[in-house]
């Protein structure tokens, strides 16, 4: 048992690994198919997603970026996961890079241009696209504006009327100018809103301002992979998709009433058609909560069940995330 590798199954093609394939493959028992599925585990050629299902391992601990967004909807905790799915997915594929459509904090693209594989980043919000940039060119000014920022914050005499006026108002504005000292604003601003989301209904959460540990935020840009980031509409980039890219998206959840937390935007039912009549005939793997609406639009497609992120917004079941392949 102990010459085994994964990358010498003859199943290689397959996403996901079951004791049933190492059985079939090395002709084991299950007890034995078992004990090599554990111990590829420990050498960190396989990742157990769930009960009995495991994926191949293509990235590790060290490759995740400290955290700088503060949003719910992160990846976070399975961007091992995923980001290994999709570098076998890319190899399966022969495809050469990644377009990333919905973009947002982009945790699984950084850990994927951390093992070195092209991402190509694409959004509809102006202050994300700008911050990725500027982490891709200017850091060390993007520190000190933040710094100033918090601290300017901190000891003026209506932290509230600052909030609104320069963080929140100021910098979303649609004619604000994309540059360092928005995207610091824009960075700060998100750290003192409820659930880590900036938009023009936003209170500041007093309490944010004295706790913050601004040596993380510090740490946490230096370290961070920046890389251009181009506005965009995911439904015009999907017209032009080039044959050699897989398409990696991470839209907005189909959400209830009492759930709803993104900024004027939300995708709905005929929203997430579009997006599947879009796809059909690309390479691509989309990121969603279970969701019975979303298996039925994508019922044609291939499926894989990951454990739950995280309840949203403290309200209702929390659910498992699911990867949609096509």
């Amino acid at each position: 048992m102990t010459c085994f590798r994964a990358k010498s199954f003859s199943f290689q093609a397959m996403v996901l690994i079951s004791a049933e394939h190492i059985m079939m493959d090395q002709n084991v028992s299950r007890s034995v198919a078992q004990r090599i599925l554990q111990t590829l585990c420990k050498r960190c050629q396989l990742l157990r997603i769930s009960k009995g299902k495991y994926i191949y391992q293509h990235c590790y601990p060290e490759n995740i970026p400290p955290s700088l967004f503060p949003w719910w909807g992160s990846k976070r905790k399975l961007c091992l996961e995923i980001a290994s799915i999709v570098k076998h997915y890319m190899l399966q594929t022969n495809s050469t890079h990644i377009i990333s459509l919905f973009a947002g904090s982009a945790i699984v693209e950084k850990v994927l241009m951390n093992i070195g594989v092209p991402v190509k980043l694409f959004d509809l919000d102006k202050n994300i696209c700008n911050i990725h940039s500027i982490l891709a060119k200017n850091k060390n000014a993007l520190m000190k504006c933040f710094m100033e920022s918090y601290k300017t914050l901190k000891t003026h005499r209506d932290r509230n009327l600052y909030y609104k006026t320069i963080l929140r108002n100021k910098t979303l504005d649609t004619e604000a100018k994309m540059n360092v000292q928005t995207a610091a604003n824009w960075l700060l601003g998100t750290k003192l809103s409820f659930h880590g989301k900036l938009n023009k209904s936003s209170s500041l959460v007093m309490h944010k301002i004295d706790k913050m540990q601004t040596h993380r935020v510090v740490h946490a840009i230096s370290k961070s992979i920046g890389s251009k980031c181009s506005y965009a509409n995911a439904f015009d980039v999907l017209k032009n998709i080039p044959d050699d890219a897989l398409v990696f998206l991470d839209p907005p959840y189909l959400l209830k009433a009492n759930e709803g937390q993104y900024h004027a935007g939300d995708f709905g039912v005929e929203q997430h058609k579009t997006l599947a009549d879009l796809l059909k005939g690309k390479k691509f793997i989309l990121c969603h909560r279970e969701c019975p609406t979303m298996r039925n639009i994508y019922k044609d497609n291939v499926i894989l069940k990951l454990p739950p992120i995280m309840k949203l917004n403290r309200v209702g079941a929390s659910r498992s995330e699911m990867l949609i392949l096509g």
